[in-house]
């Protein structure tokens, strides 16, 4: 369905990991680490190291089921994910970690906004993260919101609701 294309353009290191993922991995030399929990009161699951730890705060929510409140709050959690990494000025080699819950959602989602951030067409950042995390469905509400700051004028907003229906589509027919 999403073709296995080569990286032509020098991209960051970066994963896309969930919760018990993270307390086996290695933080040591990470640029960046976002940590993404439903709540402030969940314990990081790894030990923080030099590189810059953002801790965003927000519920892993469908557009339906968000209401004003929470969508002003993960407008807030990814403008300051995004303008962190902005002054932090990341590079092609730099190395970026991601983690929510489950790897999947949330996590996808501020990862594809990080590379478009950093100047990645929105098709080619989504084919490579989907090259490294292949059970990704980037949340709707992340990619809204992140569409709204990076000023891409509905582009990230159509793009996450054209392929959220694809993935979801293969997922049922598998």
């Amino acid at each position: 369905m999403f073709p296995m294309r080569e990286w032509v353009m020098p991209v960051p290191r970066i994963k896309i990991l969930g919760f018990q993922e993270m307390r086996n991995e290695q933080v040591a030399g990470v640029d960046l680490v976002v940590s993404i929990t439903d709540s402030a009161r969940v314990p990081l699951p790894f030990t923080p190291g030099e590189g810059r730890l953002i801790r965003a705060h927000f519920r892993d929510l469908e557009p339906d089921e968000a209401d004003g409140l929470e969508r002003r709050i993960i407008d807030f959690e990814v403008r300051k994910i995004l303008t962190t990494s902005q002054a932090l000025r990341l590079t092609p080699s730099s190395s970026i970690l991601v983690h929510c819950h489950e790897g999947v959602s949330r996590s996808s989602a501020v990862a594809l906004s990080l590379l478009i951030q950093m100047g990645f067409p929105i098709e080619e950042a989504f084919l490579h993260l989907w090259n490294l995390r292949p059970q990704m469905l980037p949340n709707q509400l992340v990619l809204d919101a992140a569409d709204e700051i990076l000023n891409l004028g509905g582009k990230l907003t159509e793009f996450g609701k054209r392929i959220r229906g694809s993935i979801r589509s293969v997922r049922e027919a598998i």
